[in-house]
């Protein structure tokens, strides 16, 4: 049988189900070898997770006060980037100091990085083929108005002068932006700091798959895998039904030694 086919029983406490497991563990006791060197791979793995948490609890503290800092030193939102009517760029809504305000698009800024020139299409067809006309024969380009190749001979590309500008003031003054508060990062060390936490979330859960797939199979070891589960998981509280999956596996693997053991 898969091992994560054996769950902890939905709703049930935590007390009670404690019981059940130290229940399962006295039914297995008989066959259950004494503390010996198969359990010392076990026991290292468990304390190998203690120390990896305690190096990642200062690494989030770490990154929560560095990211602070860079948001309290960040540069304030240009004004050239407030939207205006007619903007070539869409934008998003923020409230502050109990008002909302309009700021430009940072998607849609991102897109007009990649293709600044701003067109028009002047229609110089009749009348008839303007009415003959539907909107799947526009979008030629993703989110516009850009006439498809199919029509295009009905279009004039003209240069607009005015937007053009606007468009050239929002680049601009993004990149003018992005310089400023990524050399904040950069003397923060923000990325390092970010990546450093990151790595030791990924040894976390390394060492606590390694940990759900060890068997235990002494008393020794059935015992740290539940003092993890209390410790690491619980802290004295009920479990959490929102929680990710390691809690639910790791329990479910205690269940499954208990069970090895018991029909050995």
């Amino acid at each position: 049988m898969s091992d994560k086919s054996i769950a902890a029983p939905a709703g049930l406490a935590r007390r009670s189900f404690v019981a059940a497991l130290a229940g399962g563990a006295a039914l297995a006791a008989t066959s259950l070898r004494p503390a010996t060197a198969s359990s010392s791979s076990l026991i290292a793995a468990i304390d190998r997770l203690t120390e990896l948490r305690k190096l990642l609890t200062d690494a989030d503290a770490e990154r929560d006060l560095v990211w602070k800092e860079a948001e309290r030193r960040s540069p304030a939102w240009p004004a050239e980037l407030h939207w205006r009517i007619a903007d070539p760029v869409s934008y998003e809504q923020w409230d502050e100091g109990g008002k909302t305000y309009r700021k430009c698009s940072i998607p849609d800024i991102l897109k007009l990085q990649e293709n600044p020139t701003i067109i028009e299409w002047r229609f110089k067809g009749t009348e008839a083929e303007q009415k003959a006309l539907t909107d799947a024969d526009f979008g030629a380009a993703q989110e516009t108005w850009e006439p498809k190749p199919h029509i295009r001979h009905l279009y004039e590309p003209r240069p607009n002068e005015h937007r053009q500008k606007r468009a050239d003031q929002i680049i601009q003054a993004w990149e003018k932006f992005v310089r400023e508060r990524d050399a904040i990062s950069e003397e923060l060390c923000v990325f390092e700091i970010e990546e450093h936490a990151e790595n030791l979330w990924d040894q976390v859960n390394k060492q606590l798959d390694l940990i759900i797939a060890t068997r235990a199979e002494t008393l020794t070891g059935l015992r740290a895998k539940l003092d993890l589960v209390m410790s690491y998981f619980w802290r004295g509280k009920m479990p959490d039904p929102e929680d990710g999956h390691a809690e639910r596996d790791l329990v479910a693997s205690i269940i499954r030694d208990c069970a090895q053991q018991a029909a050995a």
